[in-house]
């Protein structure tokens, strides 16, 4: 059984009511609200460590905080940089969180 949350981030309330209406688990709207405090509050709500797949087409600043948000062994899917700036993946994070070693250090 595979169990998971969807939590997206748009702009504007049509957006957000729209994908709410869809059952969409968490929407943050970008315009009103710091969304990495938003989707920290909600993984803390569920009992979630962090979130296990990061699907980034905008890039940018918001990609490099959304990796705070990773847990263990997370995937990372950079599909464009709408923001106009190409993201820069940390490589403490991808080293620690991404790697296919990380896996292994959390057993240990």
């Amino acid at each position: 059984m595979v169990i998971f949350s969807c939590i997206l981030n748009f702009r504007g309330a049509e957006k957000v009511q729209f994908l709410q209406s869809l059952g969409v688990d968490h929407v943050v709207d970008l315009s009103k609200g710091n969304v990495i405090e938003s989707v920290k509050q909600f993984l803390k709500a569920k009992k979630l460590k962090g979130v296990d797949v990061l699907y980034d087409p905008v890039g940018g600043k918001l990609m490099k905080d959304s990796m705070k948000l990773l847990n263990w062994g997370a995937n990372i899917l950079v599909i464009g940089f709408a923001s106009g700036e190409v993201p820069v993946i940390p490589a403490n994070i991808a080293l620690v969180k991404v790697s296919p070693w990380s896996r292994h250090a959390q057993d240990v």
